[in-house]
């Protein structure tokens, strides 16, 4: 018995009904790994950038108390805006080597990473 023919709309060979679902089956594969690697690559761009953006949010808070702290006249304001300045700034100092340490032991396998510093 004999396999019957399907007509594959690429090619201008008639190939038999189990190739053409077999190269199908292997196409709709390859979408979805190029799928997957782009949304990865789209991923560690992101979280590389949040990283960044995260030290740096730290930092503008810490700012923002030490400007505070300088138009305070009570004892009582004055501690808690210093309090509040060497909290964001204990925040923004450990992120920072977290971050640090995590891409020294994870690197970004893209270059578009490299750039990045902290």
């Amino acid at each position: 018995m004999t396999t019957p023919l399907c007509e594959n709309v690429s090619d201008a060979i008639p190939l038999p009904c189990d190739e053409v679902l077999t190269i199908s089956v292997y196409r709709v594969n390859w979408l979805r790994a190029r799928e997957t690697y782009k949304r990865t690559r789209e991923e560690v761009i992101l979280v590389s950038h949040e990283m960044e953006w995260t030290v740096r949010y730290f930092h503008h808070q810490a700012e923002r108390w030490s400007k505070r702290k300088s138009a305070i006249d009570t004892a009582g304001h004055l501690a808690y805006a210093l309090r509040m300045e060497s909290m964001w700034t204990r925040f923004a100092t450990r992120s920072m080597e977290v971050f640090s340490a995590t891409r020294q032991k994870f690197p970004p396998p893209l270059d578009e990473c490299s750039t990045l510093s902290f």
